[in-house]
């Protein structure tokens, strides 16, 4: 049931599109991002500080002296233990980097007051980093991670009780990643991909259908049964490009989602017309899009119509920016699309909150 094609460029244990070419860091200017970095960098001020805050800060300064040295070689890609890669902006993001001038507040308050006047609720889900999520295996010795690994995300902390303070219903997964990140299918992330893995996209559709099914106007939607089967595949990840002597293909469990009933299983495609939409960037592509996303029928808006029994909108871009244009235009140009619409699923990775052009119209660099 899943096609996967090389790309072309492209509990707690012990132990769509092509993307674009990267571009120039383009200068910024003082804006409103500043007051957001105020929010970001006065830790403990928003929530309650946790017990290992001050090793999470320890630990971001050498996540940013990895950044600096993989920057100095031209690479995305940092090489962490037992052949785990790391996202170059990812580790970046985690020791403090600059914010967009754009700021993603008033985005995500001004996007949230677009649908509140249509009766529309909005549900935010950033995707954890993997190095918060493995943090063991970025390969850190000082300072050295515990295991089990605790949070270590402060920034993001403070970022989400901010979103929660004006009103924006934020869905975090951390700490049920933390939970799960010894699943019995796999790891949550690709060790060799900048994405979550397709098991990642099972357990974050699980912790989202458990919410969205508390919505009072679910129960009246009419749901039906999809099928699935667990399957292993192969994929040439993103990060292991940057390598200078390219690892093994990487083995993943995916779990396909199919329509039910007799016959030939066939992917479940996006219904424009579903109540739910979900809005994301490549996380809402990846295992779903095909091509360089490596497999369809396996993504997140995939396990998204297993675990709720309903088909699901989805419109998905490289960023979070870019995808809200695309919805924009779609409305602008079918006004109708958002008839019958009860909820959209903002779904996209949390260092996007500071990266380059994340939430402009349009492709960023970080």
């Amino acid at each position: 049931m899943t096609e996967t094609r090389r790309s072309p460029g492209g509990g707690r244990g012990a132990a769509a599109s092509a993307r674009p070419p990267k571009r120039r860091r383009r200068p910024r200017g003082p804006s409103r991002a500043l007051a957001l970095a105020a929010v970001l960098l006065l830790l403990p001020a928003c929530g309650q500080p946790l017990p290992d805050d001050e090793l999470a800060t320890e630990l971001g300064a050498a996540y940013g002296a990895l950044a600096a040295d993989a920057d100095a070689r031209a690479s995305g890609a940092v090489a962490g233990l037992e052949g785990w890669l790391f996202s170059v902006p990812e580790l970046r993001h985690l020791a403090g980097g600059p914010l967009d001038a754009f700021d993603p507040l008033a985005v995500m308050l001004g996007f949230q007051r677009e649908l509140a006047a249509r009766g529309i609720e909005l549900l935010v889900v950033p995707v954890p980093p993997k190095a918060v999520i493995y943090a063991d295996k970025v390969g850190v010795e000082d300072p050295l991670v515990p295991v089990p690994v605790p949070r270590l995300d402060p920034n993001h902390r403070a970022f989400y009780a901010l979103l929660r303070s004006r009103g924006i219903d934020v869905l975090d997964l951390t700490e049920r990643f933390l939970d799960d990140r010894f699943h019995g299918e796999g790891p949550l992330y690709c060790r060799q991909d900048a994405h979550w893995s397709g098991v990642g996209c099972v357990v974050a559709a699980q912790v989202i259908a458990e919410v969205v099914r508390g919505r009072p106007w679910f129960a009246a939607l009419e749901t039906q049964p999809f099928r699935f089967g667990w399957q292993s595949t192969t994929i040439d990840g993103d990060l292991a490009h940057d390598l200078e002597s390219a690892p093994a293909r990487e083995e993943l469990r995916l779990r396909t989602i199919a329509a039910g009933g007799e016959g030939r299983p066939t992917a479940v495609p996006p219904a424009a017309d579903s109540p739910i939409t979900l809005l994301g960037d490549t996380h809402a592509l990846v295992f779903h899009a095909g091509d360089e996303m490596h497999a369809v029928g396996s993504g997140l808006a995939d396990q998204l119509v297993y675990e709720l029994g309903l088909p699901v909108d989805v419109v998905a871009s490289d960023s979070p920016g870019a995808a809200l244009a695309e919805l924009r235009r779609r409305a602008e140009a079918e006004p109708a699309a958002w008839d019958g619409k009860r909820l959209v699923i903002w779904c996209f990775a949390a260092r996007a909150i500071t990266a380059d052009g994340a939430w402009r119209a349009g492709p960023h660099a970080g």
